[in-house]
């Protein structure tokens, strides 16, 4: 096992979330596409205080930023095309961070077409195509739709995905807000078939902080291995390696195109 693997293996789980932080995340999943958006605003305010009650999203290691919330519920998922699994068996991670760029320009990034240079566990593809809002989103529609072919490595595995991502562009009380669900139509496996993700879902927002933008990831992840073991704790810790990842590519590409303007 390589050893970053191993420290990983070794890394303490993180604290669990409140009931209060696990029933908003799942909130924001479960109304996200109602035409009246006061429940999921609600859902994220909530999800903001707890955040910001439990965590430093200023903290230099992710591992200070992490959180367990509860385990899915079937009930948030209603609508949406999946596998035919109990959500309760997927791996709940959430990871937040306080990004210095406002949602506005993190908008630039969802409107990408070709996402690897902002995606560092997907360097080979990233492929976003749209549905829904690619020449409107956000200022004169509310929802982009998109579809995402991904080829997805980390620690585990290398896998082609197939990723169904919707964004949805909010004011809350004032601020900027940008929500984003992400869950998978049916199981993905990697080539050599020693691993399965048989599901997972994912609800994601940017909420205007001062200057910057709250951060905050919440995923449930299903999956099963054939050659070796990984529990929760391990399969936690490489999707919060990842998603701190992201965090960073993403603050270092507005960064870039910060300093060529």
């Amino acid at each position: 096992m390589p050893s970053l693997l191993l420290a990983l293996a070794a890394c303490a789980p993180a604290p669990d979330a409140s009931e209060d932080f696990s029933d908003a995340a799942q909130g924001a999943l479960a109304h996200f596409d109602d035409a009246d958006p006061t429940e999921v605003i609600a859902a994220v305010l909530a999800l903001e205080a707890q955040v910001d009650a439990a965590v430093d999203t200023t903290a230099e290691d992710f591992n200070e930023r992490g959180m367990t919330p509860g385990r899915l519920e079937a009930r948030a998922l209603v609508g949406l095309t999946r596998p035919d699994r109990d959500p309760a068996l997927g791996t709940p991670v959430t990871l937040s961070w306080l990004s210095p760029y406002p949602p506005s320009q993190h908008d630039s990034i969802v409107l990408l077409d070709d996402l690897t240079p902002v995606e560092p566990a997907s360097p080979e593809q990233y492929d976003r195509t749209f549905a829904e809002g690619r020449d409107c989103y956000p200022t004169t529609c509310e929802f982009a739709r998109t579809t995402n072919v991904v080829i997805r490595e980390n620690l585990l595995f290398t896998m082609e995905q197939v990723v169904k991502k919707d964004f949805r562009s909010l004011d809350a009380e004032g601020r900027a807000l940008r929500v984003s669900r992400g869950w998978f139509e049916a199981p993905e496996s990697n080539a050599e078939g020693t691993a399965t993700i048989e599901q997972s879902y994912t609800i994601e927002l940017w909420l205007e902080q001062g200057q910057g933008a709250l951060r905050v990831q919440v995923t449930w992840v299903e999956t099963v291995f054939t050659e070796f073991e990984a529990d929760d704790a391990l399969v936690a810790a490489t999707l919060r390696l990842g998603i701190d990842g992201q965090f960073d590519a993403h603050d270092a590409w507005l960064a870039e195109q910060a300093a060529a303007d």
